[in-house]
Order: C-alpha cells, then sequence, then structure tokens
C-alpha cells in the first residue's frame, strides 16, 4: 500500500513536470496566457527552465527521499513562485473555460505534498487544515454574494476590470481553503504511512 502511495505521488508530480514542458515546447503565440514578466520572453523562457528543472528535482527526491535540505527548499520556493504566477493568471480566466482550470489543478498537485513535507516537523493537527480550508472557501462565497453576485447594466470599461479584480480575489479564497484542506488530506494520508511502516 505504502508502495502504490509513493507511486502515485510520483506521476503527480510528472504530470506537472509534462505540463510545463508543454509550455516550454509550444508556439508563444499560441499557448495559453500565462504571467509574461513585463513581455520580456527571455525571462519567461528562464522561468519555464528553473520551473522545469525544480519540478524534476523534487520528483526526484519523491523517488528518492532525503529530507527537505537546501537543494530541496531552493527547488520548491522556485516551483511554488513561478506556478503561482501563471496560476494567479489562470485563476481569472477558469471562469471562461475549462482550460485553465485544468491547468490550475495540473500544476497545483505537487503542492500539498511539498507543503506536507516542509512542515511535517509542525505538531498541527489534521483537522486543522480541514476547518481552515472550508473557513477560507465560506468566506470565499461571503465574498461572492456581497462583491460579485450583482447583475451590472451596460457594463463599463472600469467596471470590467473592477468586477476581473473581484472575481479573481474570490477564485484566490476557494484555491487557497481547497488547497489547504487537500494538504490535511495528504498530511493525514502520511500519519496513516508512517504508522504502518515497520518499526
Amino acid at each position: 500500500m505504502n508502495k502504490i502511495v509513493g507511486y502515485i505521488k510520483i506521476i503527480l508530480f510528472l504530470l506537472t513536470g509534462l505540463s510545463i514542458l508543454s509550455f516550454i515546447t509550444q508556439n508563444p503565440s499560441s499557448a495559453p496566457a500565462r504571467f509574461q514578466f513585463n513581455h520580456v520572453s527571455i525571462v519567461r523562457e528562464l522561468a519555464d527552465f528553473l520551473c522545469l528543472c525544480s519540478i524534476l528535482f523534487l520528483t526526484y527526491r519523491q523517488w528518492k527521499p532525503n529530507g527537505t535540505d537546501n537543494y530541496f527548499i531552493v527547488s520548491m520556493c522556485l516551483f511554488l513562485f513561478i506556478s503561482i504566477l501563471d496560476i494567479h493568471v489562470w485563476l481569472w480566466w477558469t471562469s471562461t473555460g475549462s482550460l485553465y482550470l485544468l491547468l490550475t489543478i495540473v500544476h497545483s498537485l505537487p503542492i500539498p505534498y511539498l507543503l506536507n513535507q516542509t512542515f511535517s516537523n509542525l505538531e498541527i493537527k489534521t483537522k486543522t487544515f480541514f476547518v481552515a480550508g472550508f473557513v477560507i472557501c465560506v468566506l470565499g462565497f461571503l465574498y461572492d454574494i456581497v462583491f460579485i453576485n450583482i447583475p451590472i447594466q451596460d457594463i463599463t470599461p472600469e467596471l470590467f476590470e473592477k468586477n476581473m479584480r473581484q472575481e479573481k480575489i474570490k477564485n484566490w479564497f476557494y484555491y487557497i481553503g481547497i488547497l489547504i484542506a487537500v494538504t490535511g488530506f495528504v498530511k493525514r494520508i502520511s500519519e496513516k504511512k508512517a504508522a504502518h511502516r515497520p518499526a
């Protein structure tokens, strides 16, 4: 059972790596929208290369664990920083098409595992993750009702920009809430896995 869980984790990391590799090999003009670093293409290409290298190293570390040393921390920070910049763009476009929702999910697959590995030494109960995730999702729902879910007639460009910002904030609430709850689920699996490990 422990081996199956380990293989599933590696497959999830590899899926994210393949998605990043797909971006690198695509024509930029036909690729999905992403963070553009002030429209400097070489910076975007460097970010893709660093993100791919970091996820490949992190995948290797899932295969051959060696704790959370400096190499692991640097790779994780690079991957999270670049991925979250792209996810920030995609969280608006998720409401316009399923492609960006899929991209957000695929690039988020390793994040709960990375967070669990990084904070495994902290004595945080699994239930705390579930409660925190639920509360943040409720806040997103309330934000939607108060600020967004209002019909606007003859919307102006200024109102459209404002609505876009509010939509993205709402999606960030939902994204963070779900991510924290999934991290709690991963933590629970890790605890059960450790409990069944031979002494």
